[in-house]
């Protein structure tokens, strides 16, 4: 395997008013593994974590103008993807907003008709189902037990 190419990129950790995440669907690119992750994606060359958050949000669950909390999560992922490896260097921010809120957006291929839906802490806790990051029921419950940082 070659090096892996980094990707320095930025997810949205989506709340409602009662605390549930909103999780996409999505099929992993080379084994056709199903995952429920956060919105979220690649930063282009330049581009703030506000703005590539932005600019993600819009495509992807149709969400303008969103409020951009702090960065309360990171994580590094080296995964296939269109037949490169990369290594996602990934930035989480809290972003509430009301379920009214959402679009259509202006999704990528690959993001059409993506599955959309929320969960609580407990929901998520019961699935057998695989979330990014992986310990989502965990990390949540404590980001919503502790709050988020100053």
């Amino acid at each position: 395997m070659a090096a892996p190419r980094d990707r320095p990129a930025v997810r949205a950790i989506v709340l409602d008013d009662d605390d549930r995440v909103l999780l996409l669907r999505i099929a992993a690119n080379d084994d056709g593994l199903q995952l429920w992750l956060t919105p979220g994606g690649g930063r282009d060359p330049g581009e703030s974590d506000d703005a590539a958050l932005r600019r993600e949000l819009f495509e992807e669950i149709g969400v303008e103008h969103p409020v951009i909390g702090p960065c309360v999560w990171t994580r590094e992922n080296v995964f296939r993807w269109k037949g490169e490896w990369l290594r996602a260097l990934e930035r989480f921010h809290v972003v509430r907003i009301h379920p009214n809120q959402l679009g259509r957006g202006a999704p990528e291929e690959h993001e059409l008709d993506a599955p959309r839906r929320w969960f609580s802490v407990d929901e998520l806790r019961t699935l057998n189902e695989v979330f990014v990051p992986r310990d989502m029921p965990g990390l949540l419950a404590r980001l919503l037990q502790d709050g988020e940082p100053n």
